[in-house]
């Protein structure tokens, strides 16, 4: 009688960044050995690269020689450390095995950033008693712990801030020598729109005082809002200004009425989302001018005019939700032919000052302002006059607010006739005959 037994032995190892060698042997014994040598070697590559393909070479007793190109290792999910030992028809035997997969999360972002993203994590585990166990048991998801972020929830989910670069979110469950595993990510972000496209770049966090920014809280992933049992959760705050609502997966965010920074927070399930700041400032006065058109007058009758198109600054914000005036006071300077007016006759106060008006997208003055003309005059010599002009504003029933740059409008008149307006760089003249000049 022959007697024949085997020996067996497997070993394979692979780590990032260093490829993988492995060998593995039988040995049949009994009258004559015939040993068989299996030897597999890949590239190393580094994580997110691809597995490369793997060399096979077979070693026969006789001395023959066999290599073959195969695919990529199989690289399974697993934690294993876990061993057996029996007899098997009188012959002992002893079997240990381990294996461990660390999984990696591409987080994106430029090199070195530490940028923080609220992502959810998602992971199962299934584990098994021994090497037998092909069936296994699912583990609760309150069981799995994620990297070092923590367990999940019931509903295996882990909220988390989550830096830009490569954590680990490998699964782990405590007790359990045997199981197989898997993870998914899903990034959410803020998505911070100014109601306002004028300035175009809506992505902005500089605002003009009771500006509107739209903030949603968006899945990344998958490219699309929460469900609206989820978005129920989200909570939103401001250091200054109001949002509203303060609940659900978008909020508007209405500035403050004077400067200052506003901080938005955003949480989601306990878990804070990094605060966005955002600068608010007031304006400052009129930082351009243009004439839309001159004003008519009767022939033979002394007097100009212009319709301008003034814009508050600075421009980089709106001020949409703001209100301006132009504060009435008497007029300086007053010479020649003027000076045979009463105080209240040519005081701007009494030429359609102090009346609040309104500024577009654009914080350009709502129509009907702003006309800078005279008064019609069918007699004449040369004199003049001018006006001081403060600015003031609001937001509103805010409190009113000066402007840090006034502005001036002035006239004069030559012994022609010829009268000149002047205000925000530009200066218009007509004749009595009707003709204008100027810029």
């Amino acid at each position: 009688m022959i007697t024949t037994a085997a020996t067996q032995y497997s070993r394979f190892n692979w780590q990032d960044g260093q490829g993988a060698d492995g060998d593995y042997l039988t040995y049949f014994w009994g009258i004559i050995a015939f040993p068989i040598t299996v030897e597999t070697t890949c590239p190393p590559t580094s994580w997110p690269q691809p597995l490369p393909g793997t060399t096979e070479t077979v070693l026969y007793w006789d001395g023959y020689t066999e290599t073959n190109e195969l695919g990529p290792p199989l690289l399974k999910q697993e934690h294993c450390d876990i061993g057996i030992c029996g007899n098997d028809g009188g012959y002992p035997f002893s079997e240990h095995r381990t294996a461990d997969a660390t999984m990696k999360l591409a987080t994106g972002g430029p090199p070195g950033s530490r940028q923080l993203n609220l992502w959810c994590l998602l992971a199962w585990a299934t584990a098994y008693t021994n090497l037998d166990d092909t069936t296994g048991t699912p583990v609760p998801p309150e069981q799995i712990e994620i990297g070092a972020f923590g367990k999940q929830d019931t509903n295996a989910e882990l909220w988390v801030l989550l830096p830009d670069g490569d954590p680990d979110i490998t699964p782990k469950i405590n007790g359990k020598p045997n199981y197989i595993f898997g993870v998914g990510a899903q990034k959410f972000g803020l998505i911070s729109q100014t109601v306002c496209a004028t300035p175009t770049n809506q992505a902005r966090t500089t605002l003009g005082v009771g500006e509107e920014v739209n903030i949603l809280l968006w899945n990344v992933s998958l490219n699309c809002a929460l469900p609206a049992n989820a978005a129920a959760l989200v909570r939103w705050t401001t250091s200054a200004g109001s949002v509203n609502p303060t609940n659900g997966s978008l909020a508007t965010l209405t500035a403050p009425s004077n400067a200052a920074t506003a901080t938005v927070t955003m949480s989601y399930k306990s878990v804070a989302y990094p605060a966005i700041n955002y600068t608010v400032i007031e304006p400052t006065g009129v930082v351009k001018a243009t004439v839309a058109y001159t004003i008519p007058y009767d022939y033979g009758v002394a007097g100009a005019g212009m319709h301008l198109r003034p814009v508050i600054g600075p421009t980089n914000v709106s001020f949409y939700q703001v209100q301006c005036r132009e504060v009435g006071l008497d007029a300086t300077n007053v010479s020649g032919f003027f000076t045979n007016f009463s105080v209240p006759t040519l005081s701007h106060k009494q030429h359609g000052a102090d009346r609040w008006f309104g500024l577009g997208y654009d914080n350009s003055w709502n129509e009907p302002w702003d006309n800078a003309q005279s008064d019609p005059y069918t007699s004449w010599y040369a004199g003049g006059y001018m006006w001081i002009i403060p600015g003031q504003w609001k937001v509103g029933t805010g409190p009113t607010n000066n402007l840090a740059n006034g502005w001036s409008q002035s006239f004069s008149m030559n012994d022609s006739g010829t009268m000149t307006v002047s205000k925000f760089g530009h200066a218009k003249s007509r004749t009595v005959q009707g003709v204008y000049s100027g810029q």
